[in-house]
């Protein structure tokens, strides 16, 4: 079971710390949270939904339409491993020393961070991403933006004429010519253009810093565990925190 090769700084000149794990080591939660980051570590029991969560420890994980709702539907469990919130495929967070991390074996792990103190992860496959899971996801966190007030969240102001910029990165997945979804009429998918366009419409006005994996999961198998390539059973894992 897995260990990170090494840490590496997806988000350079920003505060953030990032790990993306690879075949030489894919990464028991446990493990990482008595081993590697003895800070709160919160993960997705991921199901292909378009569900947003923003972890709050005191107030708990809320979609921000859940927020009028007096018994919201999403239940944290804590566990081996850390916190894990139930039926989400996009997690977001304003605390520090906080992991968020991503679980994936050919679908698309996207990170990102904005310098108001949000961090997320999002698991881009192709259920999520035919059903707006993206746009969902930046959605909720411009509002959280834009009036941090209503979710309780101390977020950092502004203080400059030009929007604050929001980092990207768009991880290791499948690529377009691995990715066949329809062998009848040949049909492939190329989730990092379907992601790309879709977070570009969604923080349309913003300054986007975007970077991404030149590497396919099912090419590189030797690097990384693919679901199409027959691992059934190991994943690969992306995490991001913002220390104190």
């Amino acid at each position: 079971m897995a260990k990170p090769i090494a840490f590496c700084q997806l988000f350079p000149e920003t505060e953030t710390k990032t790990f993306v794990t690879t075949r030489l080591g894919s990464c028991e939660q446990g493990q990482i949270m008595a081993g590697m980051f003895p800070e709160r570590v919160v993960r997705m029991d991921q199901t292909h939904s378009a569900n947003v969560a923003c972890y709050r420890p005191f107030g708990g994980p809320d979609l921000l339409s859940d927020l009028l709702n007096p018994n919201p539907p999403k239940k944290i469990r804590v566990q081996e491993g850390g916190i894990c919130i139930p039926d989400t495929d996009a997690l977001w967070t304003a605390e520090t020393d906080t992991l968020v991390i991503v679980k994936t074996a050919d679908c698309l792990p996207l990170s990102f961070y904005h310098p108001s103190g949000i961090i997320g992860v999002i698991h881009a496959g192709r259920k999520g991403l035919n059903t707006g899971l993206i746009a969902n996801t930046f959605r909720d966190v411009c509002q959280a933006i834009e009036t941090p007030e209503k979710m309780n969240l101390q977020l950092r102001k502004n203080k400059t004429e030009k929007p604050l910029p929001f980092w990207i990165h768009y991880g290791p997945s499948i690529c377009v010519n691995c990715y066949q979804i329809n062998s009848e009429i040949n049909l492939h998918m190329d989730l990092k253009q379907h992601a790309t366009a879709q977070v570009r419409e969604a923080l349309k006005g913003h300054d986007l810093r975007e970077t991404y994996s030149p590497f396919c999961t099912h090419c590189h198998r030797d690097l990384f565990f693919s679901y199409r390539g027959g691992d059934s059973v190991e994943r690969l894992y992306t995490g991001i925190m913002r220390p104190s």
